[in-house]
């Protein structure tokens, strides 16, 4: 399984993301972070579902996971959703369930932890948990050529 990107998506837009891999020429991220939010919202309200989990497309699979976090400029808690693009694979719903989602609740509970209550407007404050979604993804963003690479660097 190769992850391409990761990201944390509030009030329709991108506050983080880290891209490992190119998903396509067409590199927009606020209109790529509204088209997600329209989704889920599409999701939602069409089919009564609460919990978008994925979407799977021709080349790659986006999951999502939401929570809520309390921005300093808010009243009261809103939705917040950490999200990952990988490549399409078989089983797909398996991997979402034993390696995605557990990586996807781990880093959006990190961003919660590091950044409620503060000013979620301010972007260049999330600069820093880029390292922190680099550690929480690790390998699973290598491709096997990178991975071959790194093994070889050790010995």
């Amino acid at each position: 399984m190769l992850i391409r990107e990761v990201g944390i998506l509030f009030r329709g837009y991108s506050l983080v993301n880290v891209k490992y891999h190119e998903t396509g020429k067409n590199d927009e991220t606020d209109l790529r972070s509204a088209l997600f939010i329209a989704l889920i919202n599409l999701a939602e309200t069409a089919f009564s579902s609460k919990k978008l989990h994925y979407l799977d497309g021709k080349k790659y699979t986006i999951a999502f996971v939401e929570d809520t976090i309390i921005s300093r400029d808010g009243v009261e808690p809103e939705p917040i959703y950490a999200y990952v693009i990988f490549d399409k694979e078989k089983k797909v719903e398996k991997r979402i369930r034993s390696i995605i989602k557990p990586l996807l609740k781990k880093a959006i509970e990190r961003f919660i932890e590091f950044y409620s209550g503060k000013f979620l407007s301010k972007v260049a404050q999330f600069r820093e948990f880029k390292e922190e979604l680099n550690s929480i993804f690790g390998t699973t963003t290598k491709n096997m050529d990178q991975k071959f690479s790194e093994i070889l660097k050790e010995k």
